[in-house]
């Protein structure tokens, strides 16, 4: 029920850790279902032409343990989701939490939010805001000083750290802001930009039509021109070069709290646990279709798929810190398991259990799972069992 979840909820996240930061995100769950309010077109996160639900997930970045999450309408974009999601959590008594966000919440007003509803954040910044263009301009000669190198989660990059001031309704707010430039991300970016130039350039010429973020993309990086009854695109070369000068391999952080940038780095690195909880969710877990046309059913598998998402989350946290599990899937170590049997037997106190394998005892030593039995059955007081249709014996209740 509803009033169930809600207890639920309530007891899960007063038990969040208090030093851990909360990766925040939302993916789409495509529906075609025609009788629940919420399903709306929208940006599908999935390239997928359908009507949708959004679904906003709160993770804990080093937990790794999903906190909270929330249905949102499927056509409330990233941006305008958050004051939604904040204000649902303060309503849930959840305060003192920190929270990392990717630059598809990145606005002036989400950030001004932020700061006055007393949020402790980390966020990136995307290019096109002045404080990051600020930030990066005043940075440029410090992130080619190899005394700002340093080595942050797997990488090198350069960076540099500087206190600000955020100013809201004419009140400031002391706003960290750290600036990466790392080599490798450069490089990345600019695959994906040529890829994209390329991408959309081709649907121009070919006459079709762009969705609303392409259409974007294009307006600000090629020139229309219109010769009689034919339509040409130009690419913007002042405006390429400068994306390519300007933000490939940049990354811009600014955080209230944070103030150290190799630590800002690895906070918001850690905010892919958000991403892999969406993999596990709409693949594991068989969510990418909501499969259901009512509300209160759509409600109710969410739920479900969410204690399982805690569940599964909390299990490859555990295999991964141990070396006999680390390489193995999760479906391998749940199938083992279910090979372990208890047979309880009339005339006989002690329950039998089948041998345990090599892995089942890794398994029950790396979870820390007390049993019941030892590694091996006591000699001398096995009775026989039934074979089929001998009545002389009773049959074992096999669990």
């Amino acid at each position: 029920t509803t009033d169930s979840q809600d207890g639920f909820f309530r007891s899960w996240i007063s038990n969040a850790d208090s030093d851990d930061n909360q990766a925040f995100d939302i993916t789409s769950i495509s529906s075609y279902s025609k009788e629940i309010d919420i399903v709306r077109a929208g940006y599908n996160r999935d390239h997928e032409n359908l009507e949708q639900i959004n679904l906003g997930l709160l993770i804990g970045s080093v937990s790794m343990l999903p906190l909270y999450y929330t249905l949102l309408p499927g056509n409330i974009n990233d941006r305008s989701s958050l004051n939604n999601m904040l204000k649902i959590l303060k309503a849930r008594g959840f305060s003192g939490f920190k929270i990392v966000m990717d630059k598809g919440f990145c606005t002036k007003a989400n950030i001004d939010l932020l700061y006055s509803m007393n949020m402790k954040f980390t966020l990136s910044l995307t290019n096109n805001l002045d404080h990051a263009k600020n930030a990066k301009e005043k940075a440029k000669k410090a992130l080619r000083n190899p005394d700002n190198l340093a080595h942050v989660i797997g990488s090198m990059v350069y960076r540099t750290t500087s206190l600000e001031k955020w100013t809201v309704n004419g009140k400031q707010h002391r706003c960290y802001t750290h600036v990466y430039f790392d080599m490798r991300k450069r490089e990345s970016d600019s695959e994906r930009f040529e890829n994209r130039l390329f991408k959309v350039k081709s649907i121009l010429d070919d006459g079709g039509i762009l969705n609303e973020q392409d259409s974007k993309f294009a307006s600000k990086y090629f020139i229309k021109r219109v010769w009689g009854n034919r339509t040409e695109w130009r690419s913007d070369m002042d405006a390429i070069e400068e994306a390519r000068e300007k933000d490939h391999g940049y990354l811009v952080l600014i955080s209230n709290h944070e103030k150290d940038p190799d630590r800002a780095l690895t906070i918001y690195r850690q905010k892919e646990t958000a991403e892999q909880s969406f993999d596990d969710l709409k693949n594991t877990q068989d969510v990418n279709r909501l499969r259901v046309h009512t509300e209160g059913r759509m409600e109710g598998k969410q739920f479900i798929a969410f204690v399982s998402m805690i569940i599964l989350s909390r299990m490859r946290t555990v295999s991964s810190k141990d070396a006999s599990l680390r390489d193995r899937s999760m479906t391998e170590l749940i199938r083992e398991m279910k090979l372990l049997r208890r047979v309880d037997l009339n005339g006989r106190k002690s329950p039998l259990y089948t041998p345990r394998t090599k892995l089942q005892k890794q398994i029950l030593k790396a979870f820390d799972i007390p049993t019941t039995f030892d590694d091996t059955e006591p000699a001398g007081d096995e009775p026989e069992i039934a074979v089929s249709g001998d009545e002389r014996y009773p049959s074992p209740n096999i669990r």
